[in-house]
This record gives structure tokens, C-alpha cells and sequence, in this order.
């Protein structure tokens, strides 16, 4: 059966050291960077927006039309440049901001595939995506968040040298952020997770969701969600560089792997039904 997963936001139960290594290299090459998204951590005293969607890339998103739903909130979080276009039935138009994993995007194959879709839907004339740079590798374990700052530092470059096709803002993700929801993805799964779980890591949907409790009032969260009701295996809606299908053993929250999305997918439903966050938190998979 599926475990019972904790039922209420929590305290950080533990913290790897290895999070804080090279905390003060990070912290120097900030300051050459544009700025942090703010909150820096925990919940800001007034959120920024009173309703915000959560769109996942899973393909189950096809079985239904939530476009306009999701274009309604006030702002929409998209998730590592997942398209829009050919998909506006399923998925919508608006994307408020984009979470970019930035770490594996220091290889010339992502960043071929994202630097020239620097672009992105607008919301109104004049208005324009925001870009906000994380990873999902432990923040500040050696060299990760350095690639991340390395890899934000030529989007700004190539954004001064290309005007034109640089309408998005980039904003990083703060450390204090990062640490704050591996803390909670840790809470949430150690009592789950055998010994220290080596190479398990919250995805980049987690933060996402993380971000938008953070900045919004109330959240939806679409498609969170590895089942099909028509038997539909493929893994993104669109066609992906990083996974094909979904294979059964994923769908074990427990199953192997760098990331736990069946685990993740009951934490975000248990948000929805118990302690604080219950009335803040939909899930429309």
C-alpha cells in the first residue's frame, strides 16, 4: 500500500554538511549575477499573488482541457521550458515564471536546445517570463550551484549580446531557498527512505511547488501525476530530451532512482487533506 506520508509542513528534521560547502564561493559570485528571487526562505509575510498554477510537463495533462483554467490564476509556474504552443487546450498560454534546473543545462546539447527559446509567452504587451535559476543537485555540494551560476552568468551574457531574442527576466533561486526545500523533501521522506537514500533528490516539480507556496496564497498543481486513464505511457506531453516513457516501477514510490515522483505525488496530495496547507493546496491531475 501507499504510506501514510506525514501530514503537516515540517521542521527540518536534518541537514547533510555537505550543503554548505563552498556556501561563501556561491554567496561572492552572487553579487556579479542579477539579483535573488526573494523570499530568501521560509514564507514571505504577504504572498505576491493571490492564486497561482503549478503546471507539470506529464503527458496525462492530454487527457484533459485545463488551458483556460490555468491561464485564469493570476500567475502560472512552468517547469524547465515546457512548451505551450500546439498544447494551449491542455496546458495553456500564460507562463509567469519558468524553474529552470540550470546544472545539467551546462552541457552544449541543453544549451542548444534552450538558449534560442529564450523567448517565451508573453502575458500582455510589455510583460515577459521570468527565469528563475536553481538545481536540483544539493545546494552548494562541490561545484554544483558554481555550474548553476556558470550556466546563469552566459544566459546573461548571450542575453546583453542578443537583445532581441532576450525578453525573459532572470532571477536566481537563493541558497536559502534550496536548503530550505531539500530540508522539507528530506522531513518528508527520510521516515520512507532506507538508511541515507544516497543520490535521492526532491525534482524539479518539487521545488516548483515549494516556490509557489512560497510567493502564492493559494496553489493548484496540475498534473502531478504518472497515471493514465487511456494507458498513455509516454513521460512528458511533449517530446523530451530526458525520458521516453513511464515504466511501472516508477510508479513504486519507493522504487529506485535519483528522484521519487510517486512519493512526491502523495506528499502534494496529502497537502490538499490535512494540516496547514489543506486549505491553500488543489490538485487537479
Amino acid at each position: 500500500g501507499e504510506p501514510a506520508l506525514a501530514c503537516c509542513e515540517p521542521t527540518a528534521l536534518y541537514r547533510r554538511a555537505v550543503y554548505r560547502r563552498n556556501a561563501s564561493e556561491a554567496r561572492a559570485l552572487l553579487d556579479s549575477l542579477p539579483p535573488q528571487l526573494e523570499p530568501a526562505a521560509g514564507w514571505p509575510a504577504r504572498p505576491r499573488h493571490a492564486s497561482c498554477a503549478v503546471v507539470s510537463s506529464a503527458s496525462s495533462l492530454l487527457e484533459a482541457e485545463h488551458g483556460a483554467q490555468i491561464d485564469e490564476h493570476e500567475a502560472v509556474f512552468r517547469i524547465n521550458r515546457a512548451p505551450t504552443a500546439g498544447f494551449e487546450r491542455h496546458v495553456g498560454v500564460r507562463t509567469t515564471y519558468d524553474w529552470l534546473n540550470s546544472g545539467p543545462h551546462t552541457t552544449s546539447v541543453y544549451a542548444e536546445a534552450i538558449l534560442p527559446r529564450v523567448p517565451l509567452p508573453v502575458d500582455a504587451p510589455g510583460a515577459s517570463t521570468t527565469l528563475l535559476h536553481g538545481t536540483t543537485t544539493a545546494p552548494v555540494e562541490r561545484g554544483s550551484y558554481s555550474r548553476v551560476l556558470e550556466w546563469v552568468e552566459g544566459h546573461v551574457r548571450y542575453a546583453r549580446y542578443h537583445p532581441a531574442k532576450a525578453a525573459a527576466r532572470t532571477r536566481l533561486v537563493s541558497l536559502e531557498f534550496l536548503h530550505a526545500s531539500w530540508d522539507a523533501f528530506g522531513a518528508y521522506a527520510a521516515p520512507f527512505l532506507p538508511g541515507s537514500a544516497r543520490g535521492v533528490r526532491p525534482s524539479s516539480g518539487w521545488h516548483t511547488a515549494r516556490l509557489a507556496l512560497a510567493l502564492c496564497e493559494r496553489v493548484t498543481l496540475y498534473g502531478f501525476s504518472l497515471d493514465s486513464a487511456v494507458g498513455n505511457t509516454k513521460f512528458h506531453y511533449f517530446d523530451s530530451l530526458v525520458q521516453a516513457t513511464i515504466s511501472e516501477a516508477m510508479k513504486d514510490p519507493l522504487a529506485p532512482g535519483t528522484h521519487k515522483f510517486r512519493l512526491e505525488h502523495l506528499i502534494y496530495a496529502n497537502w490538499t487533506r490535512h494540516g496547514p496547507l489543506s486549505g491553500r493546496v488543489r490538485l487537479v491531475t
